[in-house]
């Protein structure tokens, strides 16, 4: 087995740079599905780092569902069958293309999701959903969120906004909603819903004001 391994730049991020190079051995089919990795003390001689460094990134790898530790031997690949994790390299995000993709991804994820979860309720979340209304003055949701507090009851005849995927499926849930397709988000006075990710704009815009009301969350 031979593999493509050299030092790594000195950095804040050194595990994650170790765990990225790993892992492309993996992807390249250097490191085959049963292989063991090189012992600690290897891999920490090859990239010219500490084994505590070591440590951290095979750490990542087995939470990134790339390799498993067996106690008292190894750590060794898994078939990608095995890995329970959705693996997102952080090195190939610089690229904007990838960044487009994964926001694609999220989308899709994100959408269904909320869609089963509203499909799925039960009265037990939604009367807890609220109980959170009754004992707050302010209450926001970001993205998807704002299908809870439709499912709720919670927007019946009043503005709101949610994720662009999911815009069909909030008037569904109460058609008395007045859906604003275009807002980024919806200020309506003590309920505040946003799309998805500009909600940290409000704060900007607003300089946090309206925070200051300690918002429940959804």
């Amino acid at each position: 087995m031979t593999l493509k391994l050299d030092k790594v730049n000195r950095g804040p991020h050194l595990s994650t740079l170790v765990a990225s190079s790993i892992s492309r051995e993996i992807a390249q089919g250097r490191l085959k599905p049963g292989d063991q990795l090189p012992t600690e003390a290897a891999l920490a001689t090859t990239f010219g780092v500490s084994r505590n460094v070591v440590r951290e990134a095979i750490a990542q790898l087995r939470a990134d569902g790339m390799v498993e530790a067996r106690q008292g031997i190894g750590s060794f690949v898994l078939a990608p069958e095995q890995r329970a994790a959705i693996r997102i390299d952080r090195e190939t995000l610089k690229e904007g293309q990838n960044m487009e993709r994964l926001f694609e991804l999220r989308c899709i994820l994100e959408a269904e999701s909320a869609a089963l979860a509203a499909e799925r309720r039960d009265q037990e979340h939604l009367d807890w959903v609220r109980r959170q209304r009754a004992s707050v003055p302010l209450m926001a949701s970001v993205c998807t969120g704002s299908l809870v507090f439709a499912a709720a009851g919670l927007l019946t005849g009043r503005r709101a906004t949610t994720h662009w995927a999911s815009l069909n499926l909030l008037s569904e849930l109460d058609p008395t909603v007045i859906t604003d397709v275009e807002a980024r988000f919806v200020d309506d006075g003590d309920l505040i819903t946003a799309a998805f990710g500009p909600f940290s704009s409000y704060r900007r815009r607003s300089g946090g004001s309206r925070l200051g009301a300690k918002p429940r969350f959804f």
